[in-house]
């Protein structure tokens, strides 16, 4: 992809301009807006605008933040349009820190994606990109197109019980920027989780196998605070590996029922156990390293987002706080 793509960008955000400007001006054509904008998956923060058009209720939007991992702005450019049956599509030009492949801090470039819920029960969403990738928020050192797919059901709803089941898929090619005669290859990652819940106690296992590191510099699971796996006495990726098995157990129950203040009144905490490892292809099950942390949680429920902080150790005795927002589950 070359510069001429950012030159594209440049374009498509004038023309929103020009478009937001014509919706001000003639609310016929729409209903321009201006929102705060907060990623928690890529940890970004900052505000949207852009115009709600009618009566088809598209949504053409801008939107600039600072990435608290890359140390750096973002923006994105986005077109929507809701397609009936609970289902949206939308169309984009973006530079952002996605988290869709293996170990890539940033990614700029063309997007396409959907999401549908048929019913309460199931959620499917899809994204094809074309672009660029890097493995640091400061090198784009990768030419790559993929797709990614993820489903999302519940398989069991009955209080006090709940059986979830997410599957993710990655499939793609990569080559170096500028790219390079015969250095192109695929790379592909399946991801499964299942979480249980049973009243207050939490059992979530993690299952990844990738391959296509040699095209793609970074593409593994890393293991540890907040990973793809969860070891919460560990810094962020702490380990790593093509292949992830990984489990959390918590035990959460709510503190402050009584208290007339309805956020509050929803704080709950406990213990937790998480175990895991990472391994090579070909790795024989005894040949297994694991590793574990421990300690206490408190968790807020908020929108479906959980807002978290962790107190853990491992063997060693070693000591880590963390921070996290999550999915609610």
């Amino acid at each position: 992809m070359s510069d001429s793509v950012l030159a594209y960008g440049v374009l498509a955000a004038i023309c929103l301009g020009l478009l937001v400007s014509a919706a001000a001006a003639s609310p016929a054509l729409g209903r321009p807006f201006v929102a705060p904008l907060v990623d928690l998956d890529a940890l970004v923060v900052g505000a949207e605008a852009g115009v709600e058009t009618l009566p088809y209720d598209a949504r053409v939007a801008a939107g600039v933040g600072w990435g608290f991992e890359t140390a750096r702005l973002h923006w994105r450019l986005r077109a929507g349009l809701p397609l009936g049956l609970s289902a949206t599509a939308r169309l984009g030009y973006q530079d952002w820190p996605e988290g869709y492949l293996l170990g890539q801090a940033r990614e700029q470039g063309f997007e396409g994606a959907f999401s549908w819920e048929p019913n309460w029960r199931t959620q499917v969403a899809g994204r094809l990109f074309y672009g660029r990738v890097g493995q640091t928020a400061e090198l784009l050192d990768r030419q790559v197109s993929y797709g990614w797919l993820q489903h999302d059901g519940r398989l069991v709803y009955s209080w006090p019980l709940e059986v979830r089941a997410r599957t993710e898929v990655v499939y793609g090619r990569a080559a170096p920027y500028p790219p390079a005669a015969g250095q192109d290859g695929s790379f592909y990652a399946l991801s499964v989780t299942l979480p249980v819940r049973l009243e207050h106690l939490h059992v979530i296992p993690r299952l990844g196998y990738s391959a296509g590191e040699q095209v793609l510099p970074g593409f593994r699971y890393r293991l540890g605070g907040y990973g793809d796996g969860w070891l919460r006495a560990y810094g962020p990726g702490a380990f790593s590996g093509p292949i992830l098995l990984n489990g959390t157990v918590e035990y959460r129950r709510p503190w402050l029922e009584a208290l007339p203040v309805p956020v509050l009144s929803q704080l709950e905490g406990g213990p937790f156990l998480d175990a895991g490892t990472t391994a090579s292809h070909g790795t024989a099950w005894v040949q297994l390293e694991w590793q574990h942390s421990y300690g206490l949680t408190a968790a807020l429920p908020l929108s479906g987002i959980l807002l978290g902080m962790d107190l853990a150790w491992n063997e060693q005795g070693h000591f880590r706080a963390g921070l996290r927002a999550s999915d609610e589950f």
